[in-house]
Parts: structure tokens; C-alpha cells; sequence
């Protein structure tokens, strides 16, 4: 369509493009994810928490935590979904992730907005943190 990345980036506020990732993923799989920022600790202030509820019932079903931004300083490049709990029935855990993306920060009070390629970023990472996260399986090592 001849769109340059910079042209786009006025449309890709991170907080509108976690409302429409979050929208998504409650018309694909009947979630809600809800910020829950001061329920777990955190290694950076840029980090959130999410929980990701059941839409119909309201059950806690996973959480993650979703570091955004770049820090050249002390964070390596790239993006990355880890496991930081796995799913167990046997010890009733329920799985948490890293989502960890290293995207475009807020500059000058002004919010993060993001190029085409880091929301590309943020959902493909998303895709592996809801794998990890909505799985059924009831075991950690096979989770």
C-alpha cells in the first residue's frame, strides 16, 4: 500500500493497541485480560501485570507480566515469551508468563507509539504467552 513505518505510527498508541489485542483475544478465546498492576512485583516501573480471566465465569485463569519497552542500558534486544509458572493441577498453579518486547518508549510524556513491526512484535509474542497460558493440559512438564 506504499505506507512508510513512521506514517502509521500516530494510529499505534501501545495502550489503544492493547485494547484492540485484548478485544481480540476476547472475541477469539471468551477472555478478558485486565491490568493488575500492585498484585505481583516487578522488575522495572514500565512492567504491568495482567490477569486473564474466563469471560463467562469471571475464573482466574492465568496472569503475565508484559515488559514493553526498550532499555538499551540493561535489557538485551529482541522479543521473547517465557514461562515464569507452569501450569499444575497437581499443585494448583495456574501458568503465568513473560511477555518481553523491546518496543518504542514513551518520549517527553508523551505515550509509546509503536511502529507496525512492534505491534506485529507484541501479538506474535502474545500468541506464544496465550499457548502457555490457555493450555488444558493439567501437567507442568507437558503444559
Amino acid at each position: 500500500f506504499g505506507f512508510e513505518q513512521e506514517e502509521l505510527r500516530p494510529y499505534f498508541a501501545l495502550d489503544n493497541v492493547l485494547d484492540g489485542l485484548f478485544g481480540l483475544c476476547r472475541r477469539l478465546y471468551g477472555v478478558e485480560i485486565v491490568r493488575s498492576d500492585g498484585e505481583a512485583e516487578v522488575w522495572h516501573a514500565d512492567v504491568g501485570f495482567f490477569k486473564v480471566l474466563d469471560e463467562a465465569s469471571g475464573e482466574h485463569l492465568a496472569s503475565f507480566f508484559l515488559d514493553p519497552y526498550a532499555r538499551p542500558e540493561n535489557k538485551r534486544g529482541g522479543a521473547w515469551m517465557g514461562v515464569c509458572v507452569g501450569r499444575s493441577k497437581v499443585l494448583d498453579r495456574k501458568p503465568v508468563a513473560y511477555l518481553t518486547c523491546n518496543g518504542s518508549p514513551p518520549v517527553d510524556g508523551k505515550p509509546s507509539l509503536m511502529t507496525f513491526d512492534e505491534v506485529t512484535t507484541l501479538f506474535h509474542e502474545t500468541g506464544h504467552g496465550l499457548q502457555h497460558m490457555l493450555t488444558k493440559v493439567a501437567h507442568a512438564p507437558a503444559a
